[in-house]
C-alpha cells in the first residue's frame, strides 16, 4: 500500500504509527515531492465515491494501492 504523507501532518503521524502497531507494510512517500498521478487519484476518488473529504480521515492520509 502506498501513503502519501506530509511530513508536518500530526494526522499522518499518527496513521504511520497505527499501521506500524498493527504490522502492515506500507511505502510512505513525501506528497510535496512525489504526488500521486492522475491515474492514482482517480483510484483513491473512486475507492471513496468521490467524496474528496474522506481522505482526511484516519487512520489514513490518502491510500493508493
Amino acid at each position: 500500500m502506498k501513503i502519501y504523507v506530509y511530513d508536518k501532518c500530526s494526522t499522518c503521524r499518527r496513521a504511520l504509527q497505527w499501521l506500524d502497531r498493527h504490522g502492515l507494510e506500507y511505502t510512505d512517500l513525501p506528497i510535496k515531492e512525489t504526488p500521486p498521478t492522475l491515474e492514482e487519484l482517480r483510484f483513491m476518488l473512486d475507492s471513496y465515491e468521490g467524496e474528496v473529504q474522506k481522505f482526511s480521515i484516519p487512520p489514513v492520509c490518502s491510500i493508493g494501492v
